[in-house]
C-alpha cells in the first residue's frame, strides 16, 4: 500500500454494540474435536454478517473464526432460502458465495473478487434445517437449529417433538426474528459510509503506478469490516443450537484462549467444501 493510499484510508467507524451480542442468539454445535463451536449473527457499519468460531485448537487461520460478510440484499436472500428449506418436503440444499479481495504478501488487494466462504442452508432427508459457513481446508460445522438442553416440547398425547419437528420449528423462530430485528437494527444503527478522499495524482497500488481510480465511501459488499474479539462461545449460556440424542456435553461457559493466527492455507484449496 503506498504512502497516499495509506493516508487517504478513511477511519473505521467503532463498533456499536446491538442485539446480536446477547450471546444466546447463537447456534452452538460440536466440532470435531468435541468442543463446542458457535454460529453468531452481528451487524456492522450498516452490513449484516455471519461468524463462525471454529473453537478447534488445530484450526489457527484467522484465530478460528470463518466470517460470512454480507450486504443487506444479500443477508435477506438468504432468509428466503431458509425459508425455503423450512418448506421443502424433501432434501434441500443452498449455498452463497462470499467474495473479497483477499491481501496478497505485498499488503496489497487482489484486482479480482474470489470466493473466501460459503454460506450453505440445507434440509436433510430427516427434515432436519441446518446453516454452516465453511472455507477452504476450514472444519465444516453443521449448526442445527433448535433448543438447548433447558427446553424440550411436548404434544398433547405426551410424546415429545422428533428432532425434525424441533428444527423446523425453530428454523422458524430464526426466520422470524432474524427478519424483524435485523430490520430494526439496521434503521437504529445506521452510519453515513464514509467517502475515500482521492489524493493528487489517484490512488496508487503498491507505489509501481496503476491508479486504483474513483472509491465511493462505504463499504464494499462483503469486503473487511469488524471482527468479533474474545472467546469462542460469545459468553456465557446457550442460545440456539441443537444438541442431539443423549444430550452430551455442551461445555457452556470455556475459557480456553484463541489460538495465534497462522498464515492462511491456499485459497484455491476447495476440496474439503460441501458438494
Amino acid at each position: 500500500m503506498s504512502e497516499a493510499e495509506a493516508t487517504a484510508q478513511p477511519a473505521q467507524p467503532a463498533y456499536k454494540k446491538n442485539i446480536y451480542d446477547n450471546p444466546k442468539l447463537s447456534l452452538r454445535a460440536p466440532n470435531a474435536k468435541g468442543k463446542m463451536a458457535s454460529l453468531q449473527w452481528a451487524l456492522f457499519a450498516n452490513n449484516p454478517r455471519i461468524t463462525v468460531y471454529t473453537n478447534d485448537p488445530d484450526d489457527t487461520t484467522d484465530n478460528g473464526r470463518i466470517s460470512a460478510n454480507m450486504n443487506p440484499p444479500t443477508f435477506f436472500a438468504l432468509l428466503q432460502l431458509l425459508s425455503r428449506a423450512i418448506k421443502s418436503k424433501e432434501y434441500f440444499k443452498a449455498k452463497i458465495e462470499n467474495k473479497n479481495h483477499p491481501k496478497g504478501n505485498d499488503g496489497g488487494r487482489s484486482e479480482n473478487a474470489v470466493v473466501v466462504s460459503n454460506t450453505v442452508v440445507e434440509r436433510d432427508n430427516d427434515g432436519v434445517i441446518s446453516l454452516s459457513v465453511v472455507a477452504p481446508s476450514r472444519p465444516i460445522i453443521k449448526f442445527i437449529f433448535g433448543p438447548d438442553e433447558y427446553h424440550s416440547f411436548v404434544h398433547k398425547d405426551g410424546t415429545v417433538w422428533t428432532k425434525a419437528e424441533l428444527s423446523q420449528i425453530y428454523a422458524e423462530g430464526y426466520l422470524s426474528f432474524l427478519t424483524g430485528s435485523m430490520t430494526t437494527a439496521m434503521n437504529v444503527n445506521y452510519v453515513e459510509p464514509q467517502k475515500r478522499e482521492r489524493p493528487a495524482g489517484g490512488f496508487q497500488r503498491n507505489s509501481s503506478g496503476g491508479n486504483r481510480g474513483n472509491w465511493n465511501g462505504g463499504n464494499r459488499s462483503g469486503g473487511g469490516g469488524y471482527q468479533r474479539q474474545g472467546g469462542y462461545n460469545g459468553g456465557n449460556g446457550g442460545g440456539g443450537g441443537y444438541r442431539g440424542n443423549g444430550g452430551g456435553n455442551w461445555n457452556k461457559n470455556p475459557s480456553q484462549a484463541a489460538p495465534e493466527a497462522a498464515p492462511k492455507p491456499a485459497a484455491e484449496s476447495f476440496d474439503d467444501w460441501p458438494d
